[in-house]
């Protein structure tokens, strides 16, 4: 029953013939306990096992006579077979959505190697080619807007001040391609904050992008997202960012999240990042990046495209935390 800490206690079911060695314990149901529920009874009750291991000895792990001790309680076999049948169905239905938000994501990133390669392109509404691409800088179509250098200890959840702040780190982690300010949680300026107040400039405004200028992996140097909607005068942004803002109406709202997620932006901001343990990129070398830029329709189309199959993979993702919350208090109602 060892195989490091987090594995104590873990239990499966042997469905062919197979030897154990000394860090495994096998168990054989009696007459009166059905295999699956056994098995679903012993993994939610790991924290027992880890709880046993962790106060009884200097080197945790679960000896036999601690796995023979162990005391459950059952119900008649046929409510067992019943319980364990509808908890195998969540599991096949968490499995398949998992499944469907994997393709889904694959699907997404090849789609945007053909869209961004040009190798798949849209027509207009008369069913005619769109103009060539036209080769940009960003540096032609984007100015740099100040940020404020508030790190987390300068953030809360108090809303006193009103006035939210992007940290690189959400964007790293949090945050989608097109961001919504009424549809994410972001941390509020503090009334402690040693900050001026903010000039009109600095406030996010719809369109913006928000880089993060940092990051310890080259996975997350210059993730970027696009301000789709935001409330006058509510928001900023923070620590290790760089707000892009569109100079001219070159852009349609929603295609420069995705572009900044394409290979063709991600290969460029990777070749220029600089660092050992902490990585960066300024705004200098930013200014040079490359990329083509479609028509402005194309890019409503490219853009809609991308923010629909966004949409079905957080639906997917949602249906599958769902259910696991589902099955997680379905459980505990019953094993108690």
């Amino acid at each position: 029953m060892y195989g490091g800490f987090n594995q104590i206690g873990r239990t499966g079911i042997l469905r062919v013939p197979a030897a154990t060695n000394q860090a495994l314990s096998a168990l054989s149901c009696s007459k009166l306990l059905n295999p699956e529920f056994l098995l679903l009874y012993l993994n939610h009750n790991v924290g027992k096992w880890k709880r046993l291991a962790a106060s009884s000895r200097k080197d945790p792990n679960i000896t036999g006579s601690d796995v023979g001790f162990f005391k459950i309680e059952y119900p008649s076999l046929p409510e067992q077979q019943k319980i364990a049948n509808f908890l195998s169905a969540v599991d096949s239905k968490i499995n398949t959505l998992e499944k469907t938000h994997a393709g889904l994501n694959r699907y997404k990133r090849g789609l945007m190697q053909q869209l961004f390669s040009q190798a798949r392109r849209f027509k207009d509404d008369n069913r005619q080619d769109f103009s060539d691409w036209e080769e940009k800088h960003l540096g032609d179509v984007f100015e740099w807007v100040k940020t404020n250098s508030l790190s987390r200890e300068f953030l809360t959840h108090d809303s006193t001040t009103k006035v939210q702040n992007i940290h690189y780190g959400d964007i790293h982690t949090k945050f989608k391609a097109q961001f919504f300010q009424g549809s994410e949680t972001v941390p509020y300026v503090s009334i402690t904050a040693p900050i001026k107040p903010f000039n009109e400039d600095e406030y996010c405004q719809t369109g913006d992008l928000v880089i993060a200028d940092a990051s310890e992996d080259y996975a997350d140097i210059g993730k970027t997202i696009e301000v789709m909607q935001v409330k006058n005068k509510t928001l900023v942004a923070g620590l290790h960012t760089y707000i892009a803002r569109p100079i001219e109406s070159q852009l349609v709202l929603g295609f420069s999240g995705y572009l900044f997620q394409s290979a063709i932006m991600r290969k460029q901001i990777m070749r220029m990042a600089q660092g050992v343990s902490v990585l960066g990129i300024s705004k200098g070398n930013m200014d040079k990046l490359r990329f083509p830029l479609p028509h402005p329709k194309e890019q409503q189309k490219i853009a809609q495209a991308l923010s629909t199959l966004d949409n079905k993979i957080t639906a997917a993702a949602t249906n599958i935390t769902q259910l696991k919350t589902f099955k997680k208090g379905l459980l505990q109602q019953m094993f108690v």
